[in-house]
């Protein structure tokens, strides 16, 4: 089996409905074997664009979604995007 450890993918969102919300593009991310969903917007400011991103834990396909609590109250996306940022800065120092 593959090691896709600090590797992923973020490309065209082929389902995005003209005018909606939903994200331009959408990937995943392994840290530490953990698996990430990626969602990028494409913005513009100031005459630059640029990609804004979210990161959460990967759903488990057999599981609905279910919204997380709100912050400072254990919530779970929010640990995993410092466990996440915390990683990356190991990674890059």
């Amino acid at each position: 089996m593959s090691d896709f450890t600090g590797k992923g993918y973020l490309a065209r969102n082929g389902r995005k409905e003209p005018g909606s919300q939903q994200p331009d593009l959408r990937g995943k991310l392994n840290i530490g074997g953990t698996e990430f969903e990626l969602a990028g917007w494409e913005k513009e400011k100031d005459g630059r664009q640029y990609v804004s991103l979210t990161v959460q834990p990967a759903r488990d396909s057999n599981r609905p979604a279910t919204r997380s609590t709100p912050a400072g109250r254990g919530d779970t996306a929010e640990r995993n995007s410092a466990r996440l940022l915390e990683s990356w800065d190991r990674e890059n120092d």
